[in-house]
């Protein structure tokens, strides 16, 4: 999982607008911009994200995304480069 996080950290640091920050869990935390219309286009390419609105000192333009296997992380990718 470590490796396959930081394939998905790099590919998410070569998407513009997008910030993360390191992670030793099973997901990592991004900023995008207009978080609501990226997580419903997510939805939309059958990607569940979770949006982190509800958690305290965050806002409705973080988005947690799960770390999984390699063909999982690419559809994640290009659907969020599609969905910015």
């Amino acid at each position: 999982m470590a490796a396959a996080r930081v394939v998905l950290r790099g590919g998410l640091l070569g998407l513009p607008g997008v910030h993360t920050w390191p992670s030793a869990a099973s997901f990592v935390l991004a900023r995008v911009a207009d978080g609501p219309g990226v997580h419903r286009r997510l939805l939309e390419r059958g990607m569940a994200v979770r949006p982190l609105h509800t958690f305290p000192f965050l806002d409705a333009d973080y988005l947690r995304l799960t770390v999984r296997d390699a063909s999982s992380n690419a559809a994640l990718l290009e659907a969020l480069a599609e969905s910015l």
